[in-house]
């Protein structure tokens, strides 16, 4: 599936649904990569259009009532979205597990 309005309206969609069902104590992180090489951690989605994809980035120490910052990505710039679940074990995440070749 290409980066694109419809892929951003789902992603936000399916995390809305997953934070309402699992109730996780932390937030879900999400990392969008661009070509460039630089990585934004999304705090929230706040606007997708045909062409960009505008969301808060994630600072550490902000508090309640905080401004973040924004940014607006083209979505020819991404390369990559990354999600990992708010808890490494729940209904809608996955368990991380050591394994060893033999």
């Amino acid at each position: 599936m290409p980066f694109d309005k419809g892929y951003f309206e789902a992603l936000n969609q399916t995390l809305v649904e997953y934070e309402q069902a699992a109730k996780p104590k932390s937030g879900t992180t999400v990392t969008v990569h661009l070509v460039t090489n630089v990585q934004y951690r999304i705090a929230r989605l706040v606007q997708v259009t045909d062409a960009v994809v505008s969301f808060l980035l994630y600072e550490k120490g902000v508090q309640a009532g905080d401004v973040l910052p924004m940014v607006s990505v083209p979505y020819s710039m991404i390369s990559a979205v990354q999600v990992e679940p708010a808890t490494t074990k729940s209904k809608f995440g996955f368990e991380r597990t050591s394994s060893t070749l033999s």
